[in-house]
């Protein structure tokens, strides 16, 4: 028998020796598998005290009996109390609920608290969760809880976990930098404003000027910790003229401190002129902060000016165009309501009348409302005393202003801002209204301005709409009667025309057609008639370039005829030369044969030649 052979039947028999010691064995008692585990989802916390901090632990194993069951024991290991917090573990999320057939849980607060849970069969996987929870300690500290597990039959155990929460303690203590004070208009009112009022009041003894309220907050910008507020008594004093109070105005004192969180300061005349300061500071803040309010003596002088040139009659701006400022002798705002008069160069514009002024300390200036008569120009001003009444001894007048009151809308202009445009090129359209004496109307909504269709523009415009019949013109957006539409032209070239036909929001005089025209060009239209005529003139060009080609041909025959008729001419008149060159030297041959012989009569004779 080979050794493989053997090697085989040893194996055999080792495995049917194992099979028959598992038959053989009867059933174990319940044993927990190797391999269980507890896990914790964070090991540290940090909360204020108040808060609460809360952790989940995991707990995970394989059952081989049939009622194994898994506890989580936990026991304080840092701290020498839970810092006055309530404190539970109890059963939170079942995740396998097949595997888990039921779970009891055991909670309470002090040293220790236990969860159970029981699984139904053999070889089954479990998994559970418990949720601790360390609820609104009241002292600050660290405290640290360890978990450990156990297992109602002897098992290997999972290695404990620990949660260590640090609580801090409230921060209640008001940081000047995000802690705000605010001074308000008037008398105590219950909601906190979100700003300061500019507080200028009469200096009349007992009239409450405004109020201060509070938002005190801490190094984190909050006002409150977990519920409890951030909160200090708050102190004030006051320099310069004024008293405060913490009440209605009972007490009224120089110097007080307040006494509830949601208290607030309420600041009064005390009859003299001048500005009140008031100092705020609690225990934690001791440099904070300052308000300070206005008391306004006697009136002393006034100034005017107009919110705008133009206004009409029943339009409801004329009860605001004139503004006026109002002050004491001191600078000082004049807030509280006082009778002015208007003073006008043309009551047939503007009547002399009186108004009353209240000059808002916030804007700097109070309203006089005009009292129109008819359209046309006045120049106006305000005094304390009536227009022919008696002078007081000490009057307060202002400068005058122009102030235009325009008629009924009387005609109407439509323009485009250029002569010519591009293609689709963004233009403006304006719509112009004047009255009878061609003044810009005064802001207004005309309805039917225009006939019904409105404003048309031909061709048709790339984008951008005109009008229907009311038109709204606002001097401050678009200028004195007028009104403005941006529009992109149309897409061709030629002449845009927009047209429109006055309505009956116009005099029945105006009520007639209007139109600009303006004219559209197209680049490539004119630069194909330029390539056109460019080419028209070449053509005309290479036609007078061969008119005068053959112009100079003809020239250049003559020249060359002309050349040899010189030609000729020249060689006669060398030919003469040479003929007479020819006789000349003739000539001298013989008349030195001439002097010779005349030489040798002379000398027979005697006589000297």
């Amino acid at each position: 028998m080979s050794n493989k052979t053997n090697f085989k039947r040893i194996a055999l028999a080792v495995v049917a020796a194992l099979g028959f010691g598992v038959l053989a064995s009867g059933p174990s008692s319940a044993q927990v598998q190797a391999g269980a585990t507890l896990s914790i989802a964070a090991s540290t916390a940090s909360i204020t005290a108040g808060e609460t901090a809360t952790v989940a632990l995991t707990g995970t194993f394989t059952s081989i009996g049939t009622a194994d069951s898994m506890s989580v024991t936990y026991v304080r290991t840092t701290g020498s109390s839970d810092g006055g917090a309530t404190i539970t573990l109890g059963a939170a999320t079942v995740f396998d609920t097949v595997a888990v057939a039921s779970h009891s849980n055991i909670s309470a607060t002090g040293a220790q608290s236990a969860s159970y849970w029981g699984v139904s069969n053999a070889n089954a996987a479990a998994t559970m969760k418990w949720q601790f929870t360390f609820a609104t300690p009241t002292t600050a500290g660290t405290y640290a809880y360890t978990f450990y597990p156990a297992f109602s039959t002897t098992a290997t155990l999972p290695t404990p976990v620990t949660y260590t929460i640090t609580v801090a303690a409230k921060d209640v203590k008001p940081s000047a930098t995000y802690s705000k004070a605010y001074l308000a208009f008037g008398t105590y009112y219950a909601a906190t404003p979100k700003a300061d009022s500019t507080v200028v009041v009469a200096s009349t003894a007992n009239t409450a000027a405004g109020w201060i309220a509070f938002d005190q907050r801490n190094a984190s910008d909050t006002n409150t910790v977990t519920g409890t507020s951030v909160w200090e008594s708050v102190t004030a004093s006051i320099a310069g003229p004024g008293f405060i109070s913490r009440d209605d105005g009972t007490t009224k004192v120089r110097s007080l401190t307040t006494i509830l969180p949601n208290e607030t300061i309420t600041v009064f005349a005390d009859g003299t002129a001048g500005v009140g300061t008031i100092t705020l500071t609690t225990t934690s803040m001791t440099t904070w902060t300052s308000k300070s309010v206005t008391f306004a003596g006697a009136l002393a002088t006034a100034s005017l000016t107009a919110s705008k040139t133009t206004t009409a009659a029943g339009n409801s701006d004329t009860s605001t165009v004139l503004r006026a400022v109002l002050k004491d002798s001191g600078a000082n705002l004049v807030t509280s309501a006082t009778t002015m008069y208007i003073h006008s160069s043309d009551t047939k514009v503007v009547a002399n009348a009186s108004c009353s002024v209240t000059v808002s300390a916030s804007l700097g200036y109070g309203n006089c409302a005009l009292s129109i008569v008819d359209s046309g120009t006045a120049k106006v001003k305000i005094a304390n005393y009536a227009f022919g009444a008696t002078v007081p001894t000490t009057p307060v007048v202002s400068g005058e202003v122009d102030i235009i009151i325009a008629g009924a809308p009387g005609k109407v202009a439509i323009a485009f801002d250029k002569r010519t445009y591009v293609p689709g090129e963004k233009a403006v359209i304006t719509v112009t209204v004047t009255d009878g004496l061609g003044r810009g109307v005064a802001d207004q909504a005309i309805v039917s301005l225009f006939a019904t269709g409105g404003i048309t523009v031909s061709p048709a415009l790339t984008s951008g709409t005109v009008s229907g019949e009311t038109v709204t013109v606002t001097a401050a957006t678009h200028g004195q009667g007028a009104f403005k539409y941006t529009v992109n032209m149309p897409s061709i070239g030629g002449q845009v025309v927009a047209s429109a036909t006055g309505g009956t929001g116009l005099v029945a005089a105006g009520r007639v057609a209007v139109a600009d025209t303006v004219t559209v060009t197209d680049p490539a239209e004119d630069a194909a008639n330029s390539a056109l005529d460019a080419a028209q003139e070449a053509t005309d060009a290479a036609i007078a370039a061969t008119d005068a080609a053959i112009l100079a041909q003809e020239a250049a025959d003559e020249a060359a005829s002309a050349a040899i008729a010189a030609q000729e001419t020249a060689q006669a008149a060398v030919d003469a030369v040479t003929a007479l060159s020819a006789e000349v030297t003739k000539l001298v041959a013989q008349l030195a044969t001439l002097q010779k012989l005349l030489n040798r009569v002379a000398k027979r004779v005697g006589v000297k030649l």
